[in-house]
């Protein structure tokens, strides 16, 4: 296969935006301390890190919820997409908003049921957290198998393993070096006490040689189908891959320093995948085509609705429950619906994926 028709865009662009689209943040935050002379910021003493980082840690979080909107013009102004699953794409989440909208308000009901309600609507929202690690590392799976699908190889399984593999050993040495940080953490953000799982923390250690087999096992199978199948074309793959293994090491820099690091890359990844997607996609609505009104059209609609939910309530409790309660809901509609339009299997998904360096 030609090497031009392994890049699922073009080298600059699979470059700067797919691949090493994190490296400015990263680049960033290291000048910010070397600036400031002082320690990298990190969740000890989170609250005295550099008030530029702190804006970054806060862009950083409204650029994910940003990009969880262009999944709704996906689904929705495309035909074909929506008859598929009609009946999904007009009752999920019109149920799913009459359930949220108690927990949502949390605020205006009076004690103890204010408390209550939030305490329900944080547990809600946990494992929405838990899952979008999952979903951001099935994100980089999917663009890994752009890059199988142009270059015509690549075990499907294997890579996914692999990846999980590499995740669950992260999250494990993750829990390890800040599980009695993170317990504290929760307890001043969110207002819940999880001081029962202290006494499970010292039996994380043990988790490191188990996770890490995987991670080493499934590396090492990856590594000898790239060299049995090595050609030029295969360069971009390995480029985007090598990018996700440096992408995960970020985190042993630091914690925060990370997760800026891995949010702000999915969310870009996936505004950039979609812009050029969309315009391939000969189903889809000609707006969501051009990225001169598709990007206006929800960078200032989310921004302007975030900003309208900040004005609603009298007090910050209030405030609080209602942004975490739209954050969690659409999170969720987001998870379902990009699990239902990025199948690579659909010959109409990689039909539009191979035409995408057009």
């Amino acid at each position: 296969m030609k090497r031009e028709l392994a890049w699922i865009h073009s080298p600059a662009l699979d470059t700067v935006l797919l691949a090493f689209n994190w490296l400015p943040v990263v680049a960033f935050c290291a000048w910010v301390a070397a600036r400031d002379q002082q320690p990298v910021c990190d969740l000890v003493g989170f609250d005295s890190c550099s008030p530029l980082l702190l804006v970054l840690f806060t862009v950083t979080n409204f650029v994910i919820r940003i990009h969880r909107h262009y999944t709704y013009g996906l689904v929705y102004a495309d035909s074909v997409e929506f008859a598929k699953r009609r009946a999904t794409y007009v009752w999920f989440p019109v149920l799913l908003f009459l359930a949220m909208l108690p927990f949502a308000f949390a605020g205006y009901f009076p004690h103890p049921w204010s408390h209550n309600l939030y305490v329900m609507l944080v547990v809600i929202s946990v494992p929405g957290g838990v899952w979008n690690v999952f979903h951001i590392i099935m994100q980089k799976y999917g663009v890994l198998r752009a890059y199988a699908v142009r270059l015509g190889y690549g075990d499907a399984r294997l890579e996914c393993n692999m990846l999980l593999a590499w995740s669950l050993f992260l999250s494990a040495a993750l829990i390890a070096k800040y599980g009695d940080v993170l317990i504290h953490e929760v307890a001043a953000w969110k207002r819940i006490d999880i001081s029962f799982l202290a006494p499970l923390l010292p039996l994380t250690r043990y988790l490191f040689v188990p996770t890490l087999l995987p991670a080493a096992y499934y590396s090492w199978r990856w590594l000898g189908q790239e060299r049995s199948n090595f050609s030029a074309a295969s360069i971009p793959k390995l480029i985007y891959a090598a990018s996700i293994a440096l992408l995960l090491s970020t985190f042993a820099y630091s914690i925060v320093i990370g997760y800026i690091a891995f949010g702000f890359s999915h969310a870009i990844e996936y505004i950039a995948f979609v812009n050029i997607y969309g315009a391939r996609r000969p189903t889809l609505a000609a707006w969501m085509k051009n990225r001169w009104i598709m990007n206006p059209v929800w960078i200032v609609g989310v921004v302007a609705f975030y900003l309208l939910l900040k004005r609603l309530p009298a007090h910050r409790s209030e405030s609080i429950a209602l942004v975490l309660g739209y954050t969690t809901y659409n999170s969720y509609v987001h998870f379902l619906y990009d699990g239902y339009i990025w199948k690579m299997r659909e010959t109409s998904v990689r039909e539009t994926v191979l035409r995408m360096n057009r």
